[in-house]
Parts: structure tokens; sequence; C-alpha cells
């Protein structure tokens, strides 16, 4: 048993005066109303330190100096005309403010928007959940810091309207991008992870910085990272790395998969195997689905019977996972939209349950299962309308069950996109989301959306409103990329699946 000392409530409890359980490293009053825990004073050295459990093994744990977070959200105004005018204002940084006041200033932008550091790391991977430690570790003039400073100028810059942090983005990316090659020319001397996260923030740029004109090259860095991972450039094989225990970036979870996390009830299929199996389907369906092999009864009968099976098998899983995990339903959207009005909800406010989550991460596993059936299911109904198996009424149940997952997915978009689930269910109904939360959660839903609006089973009306979500990430979140999702329903293959390579491995880091 570990002695803590007197008892004392977390700050998050003692700042909301509220009594807290004490519960280490995370208090359960917090984790109950979706907070973070901001952990328990210790008065060693006069430091404020969060204590958590190491569960390493001893020769594996480290004794590093205390670390405080820096992470602040950017207070910058979005640059608008002035009153009674339609001229913007110029755009320029105040002399008053020294370059190095600048830096740090977007550097505390940049991790609390895109690094979400988890509550509790023997659960949950977070999103670039380690990065800002590397930083501190490597120092503020370190070619990682100037990364995080390049993506934040530019995720900044987009969103509040100021060409002067687009240009300074640009300035230190292709100062960067020097670096890097440079780097690859000696990969026998390069420290394999930092380079490795290198490459995961300047696709991060890219994806950033994408619109009509320059789509982004964020393929070209997912490429690099599949070279020094010596994988191929897909999601897949990062997670077939990272279960083989190939991966150099940190697995915090150490001896398990990229999603395999410890929240089942023992019963189901380890979630990162479904995926594969799912990947394995797909490229099957492709092939088996061209005009010259829709003949081929017997092959046609045997993905169905493949897809049916996995969609049983993602379906136990999410059963199987242990209530702490699951979604809890917070609030319901009840908009009344009348006969005379178009059916056209504002972002965030698709009539129906709204959703929370122990974290993004969590979210972010049970949205990709969800994916992964409707799109088990659409292939389920297509192949039996071409086997003539059923009549058509018979489809009944996958249909019900796709759109239930569509639901589920709905339902989560709020808490992925805004700051305070519960100030946005306060608002106005009329309005949509009108504080946008962390840009990771757009990163994160912005794949599973795309995907989905081009689904042919998903009606009109919802996949509309994906596409909406998506302009509104690109535009309220400074995410360029998502902006293409929302215009083009044509992208190339390549292009989508080598953003999700930048953001899968964003959560290894």
């Amino acid at each position: 048993m570990v002695y803590f000392g007197p008892s004392r409530g977390c700050e998050t409890c003692k700042k909301r005066r509220k009594k807290c359980d004490e519960t280490r490293p995370s208090c359960l009053r917090c984790l109950n109303t979706n907070r973070v825990c901001r952990g328990y004073e210790a008065h060693a050295n006069g430091n404020l330190v969060f204590r958590q459990h190491d569960q390493r093994p001893p020769t594996e744990q480290t004794h590093a100096l205390p670390f405080n977070p820096m992470a602040r959200k950017c207070s910058l105004p979005a640059r608008v005309p002035g009153p009674g005018s339609s001229m913007l204002p110029p755009d320029i940084l105040p002399k008053e403010v020294p370059r190095e006041i600048m830096e740090e200033c977007v550097l505390r932008a940049f991790f609390y928007d895109f690094c979400m550091v988890p509550i509790n790391p023997t659960l949950s991977r977070g999103f670039l959940g380690g990065l800002e430690q590397m930083v501190h570790r490597l120092g503020m003039q370190s070619q990682l810091a100037k990364a995080c400073m390049a993506v934040g100028y530019a995720s900044h810059g987009v969103k509040l309207f100021r060409p002067f942090l687009v240009q300074k983005a640009e300035e230190l990316y292709h100062e960067l991008l020097r670096s890097l090659v440079q780097a690859l020319r000696n990969p026998h001397e390069i420290n394999m992870e930092e380079t490795a996260v290198m490459a995961v923030l300047l696709g991060l740029y890219e994806m950033v910085k994408a619109h009509d004109t320059a789509p982004g090259n964020h393929a070209a860095h997912a490429g690099g990272l599949a070279a020094l991972l010596r994988i191929e450039n897909n999601p897949l094989s990062l997670l077939e790395a990272v279960c083989s225990g190939r991966s150099p970036l940190r697995n915090s979870l150490r001896g398990q998969g990229m999603f395999s996390i410890i929240c089942s009830h023992g019963r189901g299929k380890d979630i990162d195997i479904l995926l594969l199996r799912f990947q394995s389907i797909c490229r099957t369906s492709e092939i088996i689905l061209s005009d010259s092999l829709l003949h081929n009864t017997e092959r046609l009968q045997t993905l169905l019977s493949e897809a049916s099976a996995l969609n049983t098998d993602i379906a136990q899983w999410q059963e199987a996972q242990n209530d702490k995990f699951k979604p809890t339903t917070t609030g319901h959207i009840r908009t009344d939209y009348s006969s005379s009005r178009q059916f056209c909800p504002a972002v965030g406010r698709w009539p129906g349950r709204v959703d929370v989550y122990f974290d993004l991460y969590f979210a972010t596993i049970w949205n990709i299962s969800r994916t992964a059936r409707c799109f088990l299911l659409d292939l389920i109904i297509r192949l039996s309308e071409i086997l003539e198996t059923e009549p058509p009424d018979h489809h009944e149940p996958q249909t019900s069950d796709l759109m239930n997952q569509l639901s589920d997915i709905i339902a989560s978009t709020p808490y992925f996109l805004s700051e305070d689930v519960q100030a946005f269910l306060r608002d106005d109904a009329s309005h949509g989301i009108s504080n946008p939360g962390r840009t990771a959660g757009g990163l994160l839903l912005m794949h599973q959306l795309y995907a989905l609006s081009k689904l042919p089973m998903v009606f009109p009306e919802m996949r509309d409103y994906f596409k909406r979500c998506l302009a509104w990430i690109g535009e309220r979140m400074g995410v360029g990329q998502a902006s293409l999702f929302a215009k083009d329903s044509n992208i190339s293959t390549d292009y989508v699946t080598s953003g999700r390579v930048i953001i899968w491995a964003a959560l290894l880091v």
C-alpha cells in the first residue's frame, strides 16, 4: 500500500468546492462528471505534482524533473471588420510583443488544441499525449518545438483569419522540411522516435493548411513515416506494427495494440484483430464486386458469411465493454422543425441524444467500431440483394442496426466539437456549436464523417449534415482538409488513407 500523506482533495474538486473521494491517480468524481482530474498536491520541494502509479517494471521507471504543463487556450480574437465597415483591420504583430513571448504563446495554444494528455495513461493513449513532455525535455529551441509552433501558427492563422500567423507557419515549415531531409540522409545517426514524431507533425501541418488549390502533401510525410517504421503506407499496416511491437513510437499501453483497452468484461474479441479482419474484407469486396466477378456466386456467398460474422463480432465487442467506458447520455436535442421548413439542423443540433465519454480516445474507438459496422451492414444488404437470398423486407434488421450506429456517431458529435457539452445544451436550440472545442476532436472525427458521407445507405439529409460538420471543422477548428472533405466526395483513396496514417500515429506519440 502506498501512503499519500494527509487526505486532500484533487485540484479540480477543490476549485469546484466539491468533496473529493481522493481516488488515485484520478478521482472518480471527476471521471463521472467527465472532467479532467488535475491531480493532488504534494509538498516535495514545494512543487505541485500529479501523483500517478507507474505500473512499469522498476527497471523501466524513470525519475524526471517535475513537469508543469504549459497548455493554455488561445485568447487572440478572430480578425473581423470594425463596426460599420467591411474592411478587415491590418494583421500585424504589435511591436511591444517580443518574439520569445509570441513563440511561447503559440506553443501553449498548440498544446491546448492538439495534445490530449490521458487522465489515466494505463487506460488511454490520448492524442499526442506525450508530445509536451518530449518538447520539455528537448527545449524550446528544438526542432520538435518548432514543428509544434508551425502547426499552431497554421491552425490559428486559418481559423482567426490572420495571414501573419500563416506566413510564420510557412517559414518554419520550410526550415523544418530542409532539416528533416538532411536528417534522413543519415538514418543511422537520427533518433528514430523524434524523427517519426517530426513526420507526424509536418503531416498535420499539411492537413491543416490544405485548401482547394493546394490540397496538401501530407501523403509524403505519411510515406516517410511508413518508411521509418518499415511498413506499408496505410493505417492497418501501422496497426499490425503496433500489435507486433515493431513501432518505435511511445507505447504507453505496453503489450497491447493500438485500440485494445482493458475495459471489457472478458467477452468479445480483440478490437485490433477485428479491424485487421475488416480491412481484409474491404479489400476482398472491392475485387469481388467488380463487374467481372459479380457472377461468381460462391465467392459472393463466402464474402457475405465473412461480413456477417465480423459484424456480429464487433457488436459483441461493443456489448462487452465495461459500463464505465461506454457512452453516457447527458442530454437531448429536441429541435422542432415545422413541415414547411427544410430539415437542415445546425452543427451539433441533429435531434436525438447527446453522449459524453471517458475521453476523446475512447470516443474515437467507439466511432471507428461503429463506422466499420456501418460499412459491413451496407455490404451485407448489397450482397443479399445481388444473391437474392432474401426478399427486400427481410433487410429491416440490418437497416435498423445501421441507423442505430449512425445515430450513435451523431450523438457523439457535440462531445468531439464543443468546448463544453453542458453549456452547448443550454444554448439556444436554433444555433449550432458556438464555442469550438480542441482541434484534436475535429481531427479524430473528420475521417469517420467523410467515410459515412459517401455510404449509399446513408440517407441524403444525414449525408448533408455530415458535410456541414466537416465544413464547420475546417472553418471553426482550422483544419483545411476537413473543408476539402466537405466539398469533394471523389477524393482519392490514397489521399484519405495517408491522412488516417498521420492521425493514428498521433495516438501513439
